[in-house]
């Protein structure tokens, strides 16, 4: 059974095999940065994301954090730049759902782009789930918390796909 990408997923493979990232290990804040041309500060306050007057952007994240943890905060802001750019204007929600609607989008791209789908199709992942979300976790440098609810995601979809097969 062919697992099928969603566009999320061929976008953000698309997006890092142009920055010349086809690896977990090549997958670095600094470097995506870099070839975005996104400055990163640390502060003590909340992640979050700026964009100047002539669309220069930096990223602040929470220096306090670990680096999994800076680097999961890193892909959430940069899906506000890269994914989400458009304001809530253009839409007949208030700012409040609007917002709301932009920070899950954010975190499911976070998912997505901290440990990409086409990465992790090349990984013979464990079948032990603890040791699976483990092996993964190291491999993608993520937290481990972060690591199972994307290695969920990866597996509801790929058995959606594979029930949709046997009762279609």
């Amino acid at each position: 059974m062919k697992y099928i990408n969603s566009h999320l997923e061929d976008w953000i493979e698309s997006f890092l095999i142009n920055i010349g990232i086809t690896e977990p290990a090549q997958m670095d804040r600094y470097r995506i940065a870099n070839s975005l041309d996104i400055w990163i500060y640390y502060v003590n306050d909340k992640s979050h994301y700026y964009v100047e007057i002539n669309k220069l952007y930096s990223i602040f994240l929470n220096k306090n954090l670990t680096k999994e943890e800076q680097w999961q905060d890193f892909a959430h802001e940069l899906c506000h730049i890269v994914r989400l750019s458009s304001t809530y204007t253009n839409f007949h929600l208030t700012k409040t759902l609007w917002n709301m609607f932009q920070e899950k989008q954010a975190n499911y791209f976070a998912y997505h782009f901290c440990m990409p789908t086409f990465m992790l199709r090349r990984i013979d992942i464990s079948s032990d789930p603890k040791s699976a979300i483990f092996q993964l976790s190291r491999i993608f440098k993520v937290t481990p918390e972060f690591a199972k609810h994307r290695l969920n995601l990866y597996y509801q979809k790929k058995f959606s796909q594979m029930k949709n097969v046997v009762n279609g």
